[in-house]
């Protein structure tokens, strides 16, 4: 881990993305120290925005226990634009189960900011007139708040 974050740090894109799909995991992050654990955190948030499909199911699962609640439109908003526009049930299986184990592994802050981003991309489909977005984002926020045992 310390030579990815040094490649972080001071490489170009290509070895990073060569190095993150074939060992990077966020659960792995338990090994740095916080202020490594921040610019990992900050990388990844960022190319999540890229291409959060390629990464929901290897390299992001695992980070919501390094999130804090200012990171969460960074890591919610590339879910919930898959979700507002996917027509397919297999994407929207993949996101649910990868969001509802995240949820379940984030601080009490980071769920509460989590469902507050929800509900505000609801309202936006909602206002866009994107029904069938608006009805998949709160199908996606049932899914994960039954995630959690009370």
């Amino acid at each position: 881990m310390t030579n990815y974050v040094r490649l972080v740090k001071e490489s170009d894109q290509q070895p990073i993305m060569m190095y993150e799909s074939a060992f990077l995991r966020s659960a792995d992050l338990e090994y740095l120290d916080a202020s490594d654990q921040a610019v990992v955190v900050d990388h990844l948030l960022a190319q999540f925005s890229e291409n959060a499909a390629g990464m929901i199911t290897k390299t992001m699962v695992g980070i919501s226990r390094y999130l804090t609640d200012g990171d969460v439109r960074r890591f919610l908003d590339p879910i919930a634009s898959i979700m507002s526009t996917s027509e397919t049930q297999d994407t929207d299986w993949d996101v649910h189960r990868f969001l509802r184990s995240e949820y379940s592994t984030a601080t009490a802050d980071v769920q509460e900011a989590i469902l507050r981003r929800l509900d505000m991309w609801v309202a936006h489909e909602t206002m866009t007139k994107n029904e069938d977005g608006a009805n998949r984002l709160n199908d996606t926020k049932s899914y994960v708040i039954d995630a959690v045992p009370f």
